[in-house]
């Protein structure tokens, strides 16, 4: 017993000398490193003189007892090596000292069962960070997902009511792509469908005057002009130049909103219908004296919650008369 404590007292007296040299010689890249490999060997010697002492005492069985003495070879043989060349040459060399030290300790070990002790790691910060972050992520997804399933189906609120419009009056919708373009397009729609106001051309090959179908970009054209000719009618209610908000008609995919409709309707002499999940009816005229002729009628369905782009327009066609 008091042998064994006269080697504990001699290893961790040589081990403090050599981490005194390996700190002395380190610089600002490599202090932390050299500091957690002194910590490391302070605590595997501490943890080998605890087992030895509770083997001696009766603690562990004698094949582990025999174990440990053999690594207690490997460790004396580990300081052995590692003697500091300048006590037996009577020169100063710390950093050679250094660097004999960390390569004997990578090829031995002091956990006593004999199997190698992987070197302490220091833990990575991004990679914390990042996985952090997502598991935050995570938890904001799944809070929103809640949420959305206490919110009311507005869309399917809006469907619903719609189809109740369509069939009180007597209506079929035709889907119009929500692509920016969908209030004129279904404006085009309807003039194909009721051959109202068709530009007309005449044919190379004979004297009749054939029809021609109306596109988005003609009505975007004569929306525009009609603007241009009408200024009165609608600068009190823009906020920029005539020129510059019929400018961005003709040549852009903008939205449609009311100044449009009410051109539309002025242009082409026409009342616009508009049906709302509300189940309120809008109805922008032209320049009528009196009653609106049934063909001079057209339809369009206005969402709010049920495309992904916002606000769309479909256009709406009277279901066809059964005769029986």
């Amino acid at each position: 017993m008091e042998e064994m404590k006269q080697r504990h007292v001699k290893e961790q007296r040589d081990l403090q000398a050599l981490i005194t040299q390996k700190k002395k010689s380190v610089s600002k890249k490599t202090r932390k490193s050299i500091n957690s490999q002194c910590i490391d060997l302070e605590q595997r010697l501490q943890e080998r003189h605890a087992e030895e002492s509770a083997a001696l005492q009766g603690d562990q069985d004698p094949q582990l007892l025999s174990e440990q003495v053999d690594e207690d070879s490997k460790v004396e043989t580990v300081f052995e090596s590692v003697e500091p060349q300048h006590v037996r040459r009577g020169t100063a060399s710390p950093a050679h000292d250094v660097q004999d030290l960390s390569t004997a300790l990578h090829k031995t070990t002091l956990v006593p069962n004999g199997n190698p002790k992987s070197q302490v790691k220091k833990p990575n910060r991004q990679k914390a960070r990042l996985a952090r972050r997502a598991a935050e992520q995570e938890v904001q997804i799944a809070e929103a997902a809640k949420e959305a399933e206490d919110l009311p189906d507005l869309r399917g609120i809006e469907r619903a009511a719609m189809a109740k419009q369509f069939a009180q009056h007597g209506l079929i919708e035709q889907d119009i792509q929500p692509d920016g373009h969908c209030l004129y397009n279904s404006v085009a729609d309807q003039l194909n469908s009721l051959r109202l106001n068709l530009p007309q051309e005449i044919s190379q090959t004979s004297n009749l005057k054939v029809q021609r179908s109306v596109s988005y970009g003609s009505v975007r054209e004569i929306v525009a002009s009609f603007i241009d000719n009408h200024p009165t009618d609608f600068e009190p209610f823009m906020e920029e130049p005539i020129t510059s908000y019929t400018d961005r008609i003709r040549n852009t995919a903008e939205w449609g909103g009311h100044l449009e409709l009410l051109a539309i309707a002025k242009a082409y002499d026409l009342q616009l219908n508009i049906v709302q999940a509300s189940g309120i009816v809008e109805r922008i005229s032209g320049d009528f004296i009196k009653s609106v002729p049934e063909d001079r009628r057209l339809w369009l369905a206005y969402y709010r919650h049920s495309y992904g782009l916002g606000e769309h327009y479909n256009s709406l066609r009277k279901r066809p008369q059964n005769n029986t």
